[in-house]
């Protein structure tokens, strides 16, 4: 083949590259889905649930969901659950909620109205009509059986949320009231029914140093905390300094045979 077909054959040859290249990039620009290029990466941290008790017998709960990827997330399904108040306890379905599409570095919240109370009381009896209209197909949460601090009535308990490659849970006393400078005490659940080892890590945010307060954990009835449980209700004492103060008593308990932690908190003001 002489020279000048060659360089004939090689230049149409990249002439139809080029047109193929060219091709390729319409194709992407009219259908932006024919390559994807990132990830997206949903996230849910502890701190971003959130429940408050709007009315006797309704819960408001809040979850944050954030995309830290780089392309936007596609629309998906979030499940939540509840527990009593305490660590690796089993869950209860509560609800599935519709999450949209987040931006990259966008988020989203989730918001659930639920409902509490067993109806046992005579307060829950007088508010049970009102709350059978306002509360009427509301997702209910597991009742919570934990006693101990003052405050007015509100849900204390878990909650978990998982979604497409996220999950999150929340152990929480909310707006609890100590007395200042004596002894307090409130109670909390551990274990989901199988025999297994707890450690447990106490510390007080907010305030000074957890050694001020004077924390201890006892096991309820009596027994060592460090010996085997399957379930357990965990004593917790302690005695503020005598400043007034908002503060939040974080219990980090693991269990030995996974070595996951889970955080149990007590939100106390001593005023």
């Amino acid at each position: 083949m002489k020279t000048a077909e060659l360089t004939r054959n090689s230049s149409d040859n990249m002439k139809g590259r080029v047109v193929n290249l060219d091709r390729e990039g319409i194709r992407r620009q009219w259908h932006p889905s024919a390559e994807r290029v990132g990830t997206e990466d949903l996230t849910v941290t502890r701190q971003d649930i959130r429940f408050e008790t709007v009315a006797p017998g309704r819960v408001l709960i809040e979850v944050t969901v954030r995309n830290r990827g780089d392309i936007s997330s596609k629309p998906t399904q979030a499940f939540l659950r509840s527990a009593p108040l305490g660590a690796f306890l089993p869950w209860t379905p509560l609800t599935e909620v519709g999450v949209p599409s987040i931006l990259p570095g966008g988020e989203h919240v989730v918001k659930v109205n639920a409902q509490y109370g067993s109806g046992n009381t005579g307060q829950e009896a007088a508010l049970s009509l009102v709350r059978a209209w306002e509360s009427r197909d509301l997702p209910r949460l597991v009742p919570s059986s934990v006693s101990g601090l003052r405050g007015e009535e509100i849900w204390l308990g878990n909650v978990y949320i998982h979604l497409r490659g996220a999950q999150g849970e929340r152990h929480i006393a909310g707006r609890r009231r100590a007395r200042a400078g004596v002894k307090n005490r409130a109670c909390f659940h551990v274990g989901d029914g199988s025999s297994d080892q707890y450690d447990f890590n106490p510390l007080v945010r907010g305030t000074g140093l957890s050694t001020d307060w004077n924390i201890e954990l006892t096991r309820l009835g009596g027994g060592d905390l460090s010996r085997p449980m399957c379930h357990g209700d965990v004593l917790l004492s302690f005695t503020p300094s005598g400043v007034d103060a908002n503060a939040t008593l974080e219990v980090h308990v693991t269990r030995r045979s996974t070595k996951k932690t889970a955080v149990v908190e007590f939100e106390v003001a001593t005023r």
